[in-house]
């Protein structure tokens, strides 16, 4: 209602203008029409058709236009010719109606479309909202016995154990590792849905990285009778996430190798210019092309109906490409059926001497044995209701040389902290009776703000995961690898003595 006022308004106070070229000549009239006509005209692209704003606009200026052509101070047209020009001005005025009504019709017609979109678009985002929490409470129930089997797998290994027995726990480590990496692939789904995979470059060689990276699938070729190629070019420096780095190969490679069952798999690097491409290829049974654009598709898998757990998740081609902006990559693909499969990853090239960072890598599991001396005796809080879970670690730190406290909530947590001098705290978040980890954490750190604290939970919702981040605590998720769990203790107590 106020627009059509305000349109009819905006006519009267334009047409009004008509008073002032009834005295002018037949030029200037014509120029006068050719404006009145085009802003009618306009009206109907700025109003969207709608009759009410636009008749309120464009009656007055048809009033304008008839009025300096048909009541002028002085004419030379005849009487024919006036009632000619009075005639097409009723046909303007009627094809500006015929043109709005066509434009408020389009208009509707686009808002409903824009409409169904949005709907059809809310629907898809509640989807994989939806599918994430899924995978998020999918993952910690599973999370929950691997991580006690892998405690206790891992206590078994650091006794002093026979050779037959210390196979068996290898083959037990091994299996549950193969667990473990399939619910990593959820963990990382979760974890690029929430938009808080941690990106952090490190300059390296790439020769060396792709030499020990394919070492691990020798075996799985060789019983699978397959021939794996590695030539690479040697002096090839990247600045990237090389865990991130890693993570894209080793899901081309396992792919590769995965589909090929006879001839072989290979991985080479090229260097032009200031970037290099990374091709991995096979000769397996490839993708049909009516079916390549569906491989980036999350548990989408060629030729696996039965869903063989050999097979895999169906989520290593889709996380690839969705790692690929975090490693500042290129990825194209190249498959014939029955030929096999070409991936080429182009990632630009640095210079060591423009980027001085040390090309040793992390030795994260080697140093394990050296940490543990050094942190004996150490005092270390768990916090976790699952009885299993928590002797499970207990039991692991303790024949680490730990000494370990026990917290089944929020508020015990608290009276072992007020009662007992604690270097550090291992946190689970899903706790009894609507509890939290994270209030156990706020807790902790008001009793001793600098208490370094490690949340260990099988929990990998993307709302949790945020709120991890704003904790400030470093997150491990369940199962934990050994090697990992010391390692991480060591470098929060180490954090934690340089900021006091």
């Amino acid at each position: 209602l106020i627009a059509s006022f305000l349109s009819l308004a905006n006519g009267l106070i334009l047409g009004s203008s008509a008073t002032f070229f009834i005295y002018l000549d037949e030029g200037s009239r014509a120029i006068y029409s050719m404006v009145m006509v085009g802003i009618m005209a306009g009206t109907i692209a700025t109003s969207h058709g709608y009759r009410p704003v636009f008749i309120g606009l464009v009656i007055p200026l048809l009033c304008a236009v008839a009025t300096v052509w048909l009541f002028p101070e002085s004419s030379t047209l005849s009487t024919l010719q006036t009632y000619s020009l009075f005639i097409l001005i009723v046909c303007l005025g009627l094809l500006l109606y015929a043109s709005s009504r066509d434009v408020y019709k389009a208009f509707g017609e686009s808002y409903e479309t824009r409409q169904k979109l949005e709907t059809a678009l809310e629907s898809e985002r509640n989807a994989n909202a939806a599918k994430t929490r899924f995978l998020a409470a999918a993952s910690h129930d599973l999370r929950q016995p691997l991580h006690t089997m892998s405690m206790l797998s891992a206590a078994l290994t650091l006794q002093d154990l026979n050779t037959k027995s210390r196979n068996i726990a290898e083959n037990m480590n091994t299996a549950m590792a193969d667990l473990s990496g399939e619910l990593d692939s959820l963990l990382d789904i979760s974890k690029l849905d929430a938009g808080i995979m941690r990106v952090r470059p490190t300059t390296f060689l790439l020769t060396k990285t792709l030499d020990r990276i394919t070492s691990n699938y020798r075996e799985l070729a060789e019983r699978k009778q397959l021939s794996l190629n590695v030539n690479t070019v040697d002096n090839i420096h990247l600045n990237i996430d090389k865990s991130l780095f890693e993570r894209v190969i080793r899901n081309l490679l396992d792919n590769a190798i995965k589909y090929t069952n006879e001839g072989s798999v290979s991985i080479s690097s090229e260097r032009h210019g200031d970037g290099c491409t990374i091709i991995v290829s096979d000769t397996g049974i490839g993708i049909p092309k009516e079916e390549q654009g569906r491989v980036k598709e999350e548990f989408y898998q060629l030729n696996n109906p039965e869903r063989d757990r050999q097979k895999g998740l169906g989520l290593g081609l889709s996380i690839v490409w969705r790692l690929l902006p975090l490693i500042d990559a290129q990825l194209t693909m190249k498959s014939e059926l029955n030929v096999g499969t070409q991936y080429e990853l182009t990632i630009p090239c640095v210079s060591p001497k423009n980027n001085p960072v040390s090309l040793i890598e992390k030795p994260v599991f080697q140093q394990t044995e050296k940490l543990l001396k050094r942190h004996t005796g150490t005092r270390v809080l768990i916090v976790e209701d699952d009885k299993d879970v928590r002797q499970g670690t207990k039991t692991l730190l303790e024949s680490s040389g730990f000494k370990v406290l026990e917290a089944v909530s929020s508020s015990s947590a608290i009276v072992v902290a007020q009662s007992y001098k604690i270097d550090i705290a291992l946190v689970d978040l899903r706790l009894p009776n609507g509890d939290s980890g994270f209030t156990t954490i706020k807790s902790l750190k008001k009793i001793e703000p600098q208490l370094p604290i490690i949340i260990v939970s099988g929990e990998s919702s993307p709302d949790v995961l945020q709120q991890a981040v704003s904790a400030e605590c470093e997150f491990l998720v369940k199962p934990v690898d050994i090697h990992e769990l010391i390692y991480e203790i060591d470098r929060s107590l180490t954090r934690s003595t340089v900021s006091i």
